[in-house]
């Protein structure tokens, strides 16, 4: 390899070289043809010259033998004789420097002789003969003159050519003697290079082995590093299972499902359960994390953004101190305009609510919140002030998921439940037993759970002068108000006050059942085991009521994936109108007509029937009731504006992006969206039939308009079917 780089080097710099060298030869060629060319143009006139020079010496011959005749006679024939020099002389070109010197030297010679001649004939010829004479040697000299300096002239031009051409030979030869020695330095320089390009290589040979085997050696620990990462990448994937069961274990908690049995019909049901429902893609990506990151995905919310939904809720205006001046029918004008103005608020915050169900990106605080609210229940057009109504749905929201007692101690100090319960009338000497009843036996405990009268009137007595501030809604403790005297509840005596009446019912047995129960109940199904209940309610009370270990024991259960749960509650009216939006991934709608439709089905936001709260399953769908729901869904999917439009742009929004090679495959994703059962055969064949008046699914985006009618059409008979109203 080296000795063929180094002969390709040398064949490159000979090619240089052997270009350089042409070129000059070529100039040198050139400047010899000049010299040469030069040196016969001389030769030539040199001829001339010598011809020139025998005429002169005839005629200085002449002159000498006829140096004693007439003077007139022979000047007349020297002139002649020049004359006839002369028009040689202008026919020739001398260009030799030395014969053109010679030339003139012998014509001024010639002169001189004719002169001194002319001077003895003037002492022996007569005056006008002499004038003659005179006359005769100036024309015959001035010839002569005129002639040897034009030819110094021109031999001056030659010497300036030849020496100008002498000149570019010699750059000539010197720029070809440059750009031999270039050639030779690039020789030179070409095997130094050539060299070191060989050692290079060389060196780079040795270099390649030692990071080939570099190479082979990190190959071999990446592999190994592969193969334990990948062992504790499985290790740690089946942690959480691990960790499940042994947390089963030891809170004597449910039974955890295997992960074998994880599949995509249980990833949307949790996602239905554990929130308000959602989308084909959002079930496969709960389906991808597998069950126990799906579990912590949803249960942890707080780790996911908040929703930004903003809304500033605003405490009832105060009267001015000059109403109580004014006119009867002008004081209930202004306080008839103070409540249409919390009336408005109230309504406000129902689309709030409702938007923050359907947009949320923590579905599962939602849901909660709904629970507690129905669990929990103050009705607005009791309590007749809408700020108190958000305090407590802030309060609800905030401990969502989190700790239960947080929430009794809340609940005690709540101006909502306070006013909704009378116990702002709650005083010594008259206590007011409507608050510790509900709190034990509909908030905590469960009806004669644990409890009896007795307790109930003591802890009536522990919640007096519990109370709020009418215009702001923040807790006051009034201790004028508050019976100082001991009180026995559960068998304890004490100056108990209403957060010491909260704190020894936590101490029981009983609200980590309670809670349990109606959590179980509203996320899984209406009949739970005995043993379910104990089992959560261990895994409650081991982490002093904190919420979301309990929730995950429960998302992760055998018992929450059974046939008694998946796909048999019926859909509360916030769920089948929340669920649609979320199933179908509407982030927009008409929130006021929702706000108004869930109040004609039954569940008006903030104002639950009665203490009870909504009660669940078969009382959703009433003979009355299953007709109103009918008629939402399709008002909702056909006639309801939004982003500009009437109705559900099925194709720009829901089959977007997604390719359906026939109508028999847009049914059956459609059914996929929105049922979490299977399609009998007999109607999946009638909906693809009554898809088929329209043009294959490629064509739907050139002419939208017609098919969105008819596929918004089939959505609505999917939603109005009875298996589309259980979850």
């Amino acid at each position: 390899m080296k000795a063929k780089l180094k002969s390709v080097l040398l064949f490159g710099a000979f090619l240089g070289w052997w270009c350089v060298a042409s070129l000059s030869a070529a100039q040198e060629q050139d400047s010899v043809a000049a010299v040469k060319k030069a040196t016969e143009e001389l030769t030539a006139a040199d001829k001339v010259v010598v011809g020139a020079r025998g005429a002169l010496q005839a005629a200085k011959d002449n002159l000498d033998t006829s140096r004693f005749n007439s003077p007139s006679y022979n000047a007349r024939v020297t002139a002649q004789q020049a004359q006839a020099a002369k028009d040689k002389f202008d026919k020739a070109e001398p260009k030799d420097k030395e014969d053109a010197l010679e030339l003139y030297e012998l014509a001024q010679e010639l002169a001189e002789q004719r002169k001194a001649e002319l001077q003895a004939a003037e002492k022996v010829l007569p005056q006008k003969a002499l004038i003659t004479a005179q006359e005769t040697l100036k024309k015959a000299t001035e010839p002569e003159k005129e002639a040897a300096e034009k030819l110094a002239k021109e031999k001056d031009a030659a010497t300036k050519a030849t020496a100008q051409k002498a000149k570019e030979a010699q750059d000539a030869a010197t720029a070809a003697q440059a750009a031999l020695e270039k050639t030779v330095a690039a020789l030179k320089a070409a095997e130094k290079p050539a060299n070191d390009s060989a050692q290079a290589a060389k060196d780079t040979e040795q270099k390649a082995a030692a990071a080939q085997a570099a190479l082979d050696k990190a190959t071999a620990e990446k592999n190994t590093a592969e193969q334990t990462a990948n062992q504790q990448r499985q290790a740690l994937d089946g942690a959480p299972i691990k960790i499940s069961v042994a947390k089963a274990a030891a809170f004597g908690g449910l039974k955890p499902l295997p992960e074998s049995a994880w599949d995509y019909a249980k990833a949307r049901h949790l996602l239905v359960r554990a929130g308000f429902g959602g989308t084909t893609d959002e079930a496969a990506r709960l389906h991808t994390l597998g069950l126990h990151r799906a579990v912590s995905h949803l249960v942890d919310f707080k780790k996911q953004p908040p929703a930004d939904i903003a809304f500033v809720a605003y405490p009832k205006e105060r009267p001015q101190n000059h109403e109580a001046a004014l006119s009867g029918e002008e004081q209930r004008r202004l306080r008839d305009k103070r409540v249409g103005q919390d009336r408005q608020q109230i309504q406000n915050m129902r689309i709030w609510w409702l938007r923050r169900m359907i947009e949320s990106p923590r579905p599962l605080e939602e849901k909660l919140t709904l629970f507690w609210h129905g669990q929990i229940p103050v009705q607005y057009s009791d309590v007749g002030d809408s700020y108190y109504m958000y305090l407590q749905n802030e309060l609800y929201r905030d401990n969502a998921a989190g700790n239960f007692a947080t929430l009794l101690y809340g609940i005690a100090h709540d101006a909502a439940m306070l006013k909704y319960l009378n116990n702002d009338t709650n005083v010594k000497g008259r206590a007011n037993e409507n608050l510790a009843r509900e709190i034990m036996e509909l908030f905590s405990m469960g009806r004669d759970q644990g409890y009896s009268e007795v307790d109930i009137r003591q802890g009536a007595r522990a919640l007096t002068g519990y109370t709020y501030d009418s215009w702001t809604g923040q807790f006051r403790f009034i201790s004028d108000r508050h019976d100082t005297e001991p009180k026995t509840i559960f068998g304890k005596t004490g100056n108990w006050s209403g957060d010491d009446f909260t704190r020894l019912i936590l101490e029981t047995p009983y609200p980590a059942k309670f809670v349990a129960r109606q959590m179980f109940m509203f996320f899984a199904h209406l009949e739970p085991s005995i043993d379910t209940i104990e089992a959560l309610a261990n895994v409650l009370q081991l982490n002093n009521y904190e919420l979301a270990p309990m929730l995950e024991n429960l998302f992760l259960s055998e018992e929450f994936y059974s046939p008694r749960a998946m796909s048999t509650e019926v859909k509360s009216p916030v769920q089948l109108v929340v669920g649609l939006h979320r199933d179908l991934g509407l982030k927009s709608a008409d929130y006021a007509y929702l706000a108004s439709a869930l109040r004609g089905m039954g569940q008006d936001l903030f104002e639950p029937p009665s203490v009870f709260g909504w009660q669940p399953g078969r009382s959703w769908i009433t003979t009355s009731r299953i007709l109103g729901r009918y008629n939402v869904l399709a008002e909702i999917l056909e006639r309801r504006p939004r982003g500009g439009k009437t109705g559900v742009d099925v194709v720009g929004t829901l089959l977007a992006g997604k390719n359906f090679q026939n109508h028999a495959e847009v049914v059956d994703y459609l059914v996929k969206c929105s049922w979490t059962v299977p399609l009998p055969e007999s109607k999946r064949q009638a909906l693809i039939e009554f898809l088929q008046p329209l043009p294959e699914p490629a064509k739907w985006a050139a002419d939208s308009g017609p098919v969105n009618a008819r596929l918004t059409h089939l959505l609505a008979m999917l939603m109005c079917s009875p298996e589309y109203q259980l979850n």
